[in-house]
């Protein structure tokens, strides 16, 4: 039996190359496409030793008429959308780029399937960001949509295309709603790598503390190479639905950094200041973290947690690890 074909965008990407392993460890060729016009970073793909066994393809899913030649001759079984800007500095500081890749690219994308591939499974990556501040808490397939971002703006939009040609013509396509999820294959855009690598080098002599905003904002947090297999396992299904990817369990930063302290050997404790708090090794008295109100977002929201029993029940996929596990392994790598 031959095997199947899957494309990704954003194979270059975190949950781009750990989908990538995932899909090499089923026996799928994988092609992954990368715009013409930027540097390609291959560092996750080579760190994961995936370099070799995939096809990268300069591909401008931009323009309907290399996409359309591309996806008549591949005519792959699937086809996973995780390309984004997905840092909220980045796609506010570029608007009319992120309305583009992450708004109107899977329209054109689902158009070419529908015209030169019908048989092709699509999944476009969403994000907990379409919540925006949410009026009920844990988060659900069901719960309105209100983005206060860019991002999730247009990740909205991308899920209402994705619906469209579901139900209009019949395609096989479906949005991951992803809450949070990350890995050593996260960059330091992030908070979480962010906090990571300034405690590591914190441990390594520097003397410049950690500068954070608010302590109290909550996150789902979740394991990216987990949340891939549940993408994979909503294209194995019998007919396409949308669904809520999420621990349901809601953590601190506060937490989350003292729990990076304690993996990395410190002991925090904090003090209140007149600025805010700060963060002190209970064995040093070394200062690790300041608190600052420039570094904290208008638009950051204390109750997003997801409810993902749908895809429990429905995909048999659960999250196996705890937050502390995943701390481990981004410490560890």
């Amino acid at each position: 039996m031959m095997s199947k074909t899957a494309v990704i965008t954003g194979i270059t990407g975190q949950d781009g190359s750990y989908l990538a392993q995932w899909l090499l460890s089923k026996g799928y060729r994988v092609v992954g496409w990368y715009p013409p016009d930027r540097p390609l970073k291959l560092w996750r793909l080579e760190r994961l030793g995936l370099v070799e066994q995939v096809e990268l393809r300069a591909i401008d899913w931009h323009q309907a008429a290399p996409l359309a030649a591309e996806l008549n001759v591949l005519k792959p079984q699937e086809l996973y959308h995780l390309a984004a800007r997905s840092s909220l500095a980045d796609s506010e500081s570029a608007p009319l780029e992120t309305a583009e890749l992450d708004g109107i690219a899977p329209a054109r994308l689902l158009e070419g399937i529908r015209l030169h591939s019908a048989e092709t499974r699509f999944l476009l990556a969403s994000s907990a960001e379409v919540f925006g501040h949410p009026e009920s808490s844990p988060q659900n397939e069901s719960t309105p949509m209100r983005p206060v971002t860019l991002y999730g703006c247009c990740k909205v939009n991308g899920q209402n295309i994705t619906a469209f040609y579901r139900r209009k013509f019949g395609l096989f396509a479906c949005s991951a709603i992803l809450f949070n999820h990350e890995s050593p294959l996260r960059d330091d855009r992030f908070l979480t790598q962010k906090v990571l690598q300034g405690l590591k080098r914190l441990r390594e002599g520097s003397s410049t503390p950690l500068s954070l905003g608010s302590l109290e904002s909550r996150r789902d947090w979740g394991c990216a190479d987990e949340y891939v297999q549940a993408m994979w396992r909503m294209l194995q299904t019998e007919s396409p639905e949308d669904f809520v990817l999420a621990t349901g369990e809601s953590t601190s930063v506060r937490r989350f950094v003292e729990i990076c302290a304690e993996e990395l050997g410190f002991q925090m404790v904090w003090r209140t200041t007149d600025q805010g708090e700060e963060g002190f090794d209970r064995l040093s008295n070394r200062l690790l973290v300041t608190t600052s109100p420039d570094q904290q977002r208008n638009n950051d929201t204390l109750s997003r947690v997801g409810d993902a029993s749908r895809a429990w029940d429905r995909l048999g996929w659960r999250p196996t690890r705890d937050l502390r596990s995943l701390i481990s392994w981004m410490v560890g790598n």
